[in-house]
């Protein structure tokens, strides 16, 4: 069984594993499910879909599998994974997994941290990006090295991978495939990056360029080309040049000479702390367990409060005083916990 996480040598061994699955049957096998079952699941794919909105307004789609498809498809991903770990672009931040013992590890962070001390900067958006690498593509990323499948196997990993044609946003493979899908388009953007003396890095749908000197129409023009070469159109909404006195963000974090948290996530941090306080009061007031979509409320905001740690380290101001503020919360919520009618000493009177 596959797993997150490991050293080099068995990123590797998962690796071999896939590449070694060259039949339907061997795949099935790997996937811990009978042929007919993934058969099944490639023809016949299904998926929740509804909107959630966004921080900034409007609404994302997003496209669910259903629980054995999408247990199929994590399986699938840690195996895509370690085969992308030994192939990836020198630009990819986003949805890289690493070893254990990995010295310089993708993340939102070490995406960031490349920007320091640039005065100039221009971020640029994919638009759907999902949507646009197509059923076709993923089938030809399976045929092409380092994957070499055959026709019949590339078909089905093409559509168990797919639905409605193209990547869907909500399915556990969509990153680690987009990552493959646009390993060239990396490479010609460092390229460009390289001729143009800027830095490149790309965090999913997220690219980022910085300099020493001031970015222009004229690299917009250069990079959407070189977008546009691959079949990917830009969000023209989200463009943004920065200007040497303008606060820099790359993948929500603020960039100077070095890397912070904005204020804004932390006031939002706060605000969902106090939900899961008043939530928390509800339920201890009426005597009610903790359903599961308090307990995963818990561990997101468990969540956040690690990332302050990990980007401004467990020293930082902002660090300690969210832990505090969390723990005052949890603490004030119990003090809520609901009342026997023995404690009022109505027992004496009986």
């Amino acid at each position: 069984m596959a797993c997150a996480t490991g050293n080099i040598r068995y990123f590797k061994s998962l690796q071999n594993q896939l590449l070694q699955a060259r039949t339907v049957e061997k795949m099935a096998r790997l996937l811990g499910i009978e042929h007919r079952t993934l058969d099944y699941l490639a023809e016949r794919p299904q998926y929740n879909e509804f909107d959630v909105p966004k921080k900034n307004g409007g609404f994302r789609h997003i496209e669910d599998p259903d629980n054995e498809l999408k247990n199929v498809l994590r399986l699938f991903n840690d195996y895509l994974q370690a085969v992308y770990y030994f192939r990836k672009s020198d630009a990819a931040y986003g949805f890289v997994r690493v070893p254990d013992n990995d010295t310089a590890p993708r993340n939102i962070l070490s995406n960031a941290e490349k920007h320091r001390n640039r005065p100039w900067m221009l971020n640029v958006d994919f638009l759907d990006f999902f949507h646009q690498i197509k059923q076709i593509e993923i089938y030809e990323l399976f045929v092409c090295p380092p994957f070499n499948f055959g026709e019949e196997l590339a078909v089905l990993l093409s559509k168990l991978t797919t639905y409605k044609g193209r990547l869907p946003m909500g399915s556990p493979t969509s990153p680690v495939l987009s990552n493959f899908a646009t390993l060239l388009l990396d490479q010609d953007l460092l390229g460009f990056a390289t001729k143009k003396d800027l830095v490149y890095s790309r965090f999913a749908d997220d690219l980022t360029f910085s300099a020493n000197s001031p970015l222009s129409v004229e690299h917009l023009t250069g990079i959407r080309q070189i977008c546009a070469f691959y079949g990917l159109k830009l969000n023209e909404n989200k463009i943004n040049f920065f200007l040497p006195h303008q606060t820099k963000i790359v993948t929500g974090l603020i960039v100077t000479n070095r890397v912070d948290i904005p204020h804004t996530y932390l006031e939002d941090l706060r605000k969902e702390i106090d939900k899961l306080r008043t939530v928390l009061e509800i339920n201890y007031r009426t005597g009610r367990q903790a359903s599961e979509w308090v307990q995963r409320f818990h561990q997101q905001i468990e969540g956040a409060i690690e990332f302050i740690r990990q980007i401004e380290t467990s020293k930082s101001p902002d660090y300690q005083q969210i832990r505090q503020y969390y723990a005052e919360s949890q603490q004030m919520a119990e003090n809520y916990q609901p009342t026997s009618w023995l404690d009022f000493g109505y027992h004496k009177f009986i």
